[in-house]
């Protein structure tokens, strides 16, 4: 069973055994959880849930904090919000950063590269607020992690 969210909906929360799942924009979060299936959100309002035995994440903008676990599947973040968490056993992990945010990487691959295209410096980026600041976690058994800056 497919799920398509055209327009802007308030929130969305998909469970199913196999299905992709589309979401324009949400106000609020976003959920999924099927053991094989896609989701593909562009703006997300709030916070993103994404558990996949089988299953690609796409997202554009989040706003809220990023849960992403996948046996096999590519997680990719356009921009993260305030705190990620992703984990695959199989596939790549791609996380964009908002320019002038500051971030903390805990990034491991076991069998592939980590790298991070973000400028490097012991002190926060001039004029940055608190809630400019972000935690990725991000980790995979056999894959690739890359955090850059953002293309939004």
């Amino acid at each position: 069973t497919d799920l398509r969210c055209l327009g802007t909906v308030s929130a969305v929360q998909f469970n199913g055994s196999s299905g992709d799942a589309t979401v324009e924009r949400t106000r609020h979060d976003v959920t999924a959880k099927v053991s094989s299936g896609d989701l593909k959100a562009d703006q997300v309002g709030g916070g993103l849930t994404f558990h996949s035995a089988s299953g690609d994440l796409e997202a554009g903008v989040v706003n809220g904090p990023v849960t992403a676990r996948t046996a096999s599947g590519d997680v990719t973040l356009g921009v993260a919000g305030q705190q990620v968490n992703a984990t695959t056993v199989s596939g790549d992990i791609v996380v964009g950063v908002s320019s002038g945010t500051n971030v903390y990487l805990d990034l491991s691959a076991v069998s592939g590269s980590t790298r991070s295209d973000l400028p490097v410096s012991d002190s926060p980026a001039p004029g940055a607020l608190p809630a400019q600041s972000s935690t990725i976690k991000a980790a995979t058994v056999s894959g690739d992690i890359r955090v850059r800056p953002s293309r939004v």
